[in-house]
């Protein structure tokens, strides 16, 4: 449903805070840890098939909760790139949406200039984020599955990216999973968000 597929999103990535620090420079805070304070993961998000959105490739803007259209796809290109995207792996095709995330190498070291393994804290930041994704997914009752098992050049070529400044870390893709709260407590309620997610 698009209320849950909306609250997945603003749990573990919306920016919940932002301060300006000089000369129109801001950070921002958000649900997990990231070193120091860079935030360098960028979401893109997969979709096949949910609530109210049409199916293609979409980038997720955390600062105001919004999705960016990058590409519609039609089923047939959306399946073809995903076999690609996930070596064969077939049980990852079928998934509602995957989420990709990419890792700003740039914005690293645009801090870090003296420290050639800053790019080691990319990992260390995907790690917080797909903790935080097992959690949700485990409250919202959807099946939630990673893989680092991905080819690299097809994902490149779709989100347009550099890999001298970016680069792809482990996938995650979600699925409707009824029965996993029959392993658990059922939640009391799924509240909606007080911020309506919207997508142009």
């Amino acid at each position: 449903p698009f209320d849950v597929f909306s609250k997945v999103l603003e749990r573990v990535f919306r920016a919940t805070n932002k301060r300006e620090l000089s000369n129109g420079m801001e950070i921002v805070r958000k649900n997990s840890p990231a070193g120091g304070s860079i935030h360098a993961i960028e979401t893109y998000i997969l979709i096949s098939s949910v609530a109210e959105i049409e199916s293609g490739l979409y980038y997720y803007d955390p600062s105001d909760h919004l999705l960016r259209v990058m590409k519609l796809m039609a089923v047939t290109e959306q399946d073809s790139f995903k076999a690609d995207m996930v070596s064969g792996q077939e049980y990852f095709i079928n998934a509602s949406f995957h989420i990709i995330m990419t890792a700003r190498f740039d914005r690293l070291f645009w801090k870090y200039r003296n420290h050639a393994k800053a790019y080691k804290v990319c990992y260390l930041d995907a790690g917080h984020l797909s903790q935080n994704i097992y959690l949700t997914a485990a409250e919202l009752g959807l099946g939630s599955f990673t893989s680092a098992a991905v080819n690299d050049i097809p994902i490149e070529k779709q989100l347009k990216i550099s890999p001298a400044c970016s680069g792809h870390v482990p996938l995650k893709s979600f699925t409707q999973c009824p029965d996993i709260l029959s392993i658990y407590s059922k939640p009391k309620a799924i509240v909606p968000s007080q911020h309506r997610f919207r997508y142009d």
